[in-house]
């Protein structure tokens, strides 16, 4: 009888740290998460024409003559948690200075900080995703940090490498090929879908 109260006492304890562990791993998952990609991508010229989005058409009016396409900066925000999220800001960070960029009316420029606000607040579901794009002038060597805050002042950054390959091409030229537009004999080759969020 010892005996078997002894392992029925034993039993009971490896039940309660399992349910415990289990409890606990519920709550840190439970929850909204964000994952974050960046990519360089592009509008052509004649979808900005075609376009009556009135962002499009501010980003026509600053395409030079010459220019055939305007390149952007896109940021994916994955929503890979199990709950609702709402974002409020972008910052784009700068590790000296970025005295090139423009001051316009929908960023606030201070500290080396460029920050969007435009686009918010912004809510994701779980398992959807948004995405925000800005001029790839943004970037340049001294580019440094893109910083995604939500409203319960949660912050989700780009990975480093990220980063670090978005900084090694940001003076490179984007060359874009189309196919099967009358008028032009280039080709297209660069992918079009959305970057998948890695788990």
């Amino acid at each position: 009888m010892e005996l078997m109260t002894k392992v029925l006492a034993f039993w009971g304890a490896i039940i309660s740290t399992i349910a415990l562990i289990w409890n606990v791993r519920n709550s840190l998952t439970d929850r909204a998460n964000l994952k974050l990609v960046g990519e360089r991508g592009y509008i052509m010229r004649f979808q900005l024409e075609e376009s009556e989005k009135k962002s499009h058409k501010a980003i026509l009016g600053n395409l030079k003559p010459e220019e055939d396409k305007a390149d952007r900066l896109k940021i994916y925000a994955y929503n890979v948690g199990k709950r609702p999220i709402v974002i409020s800001k972008v910052e784009i960070k700068y590790r000296k200075r970025a005295g090139e960029i423009k001051w316009q009316f929908w960023r606030k420029w201070r500290n080396g900080t460029m920050t969007m606000t435009s686009d918010f607040p912004r809510k994701l579901d779980a398992g959807d995703f948004a995405l925000f794009e800005y001029g790839w002038h943004v970037v340049n060597e001294d580019f440094h940090d893109v910083i995604l805050t939500t409203a319960d002042d949660r912050k989700y950054r780009l990975t480093k490498t990220n980063i670090r390959k978005m900084k090694e091409n940001h003076d490179r030229e984007l060359k874009v090929f189309l196919i099967g537009r009358k008028g032009s004999n280039k080709s297209s080759k660069q992918d079009a879908q959305k970057p998948r969020a890695s788990s």
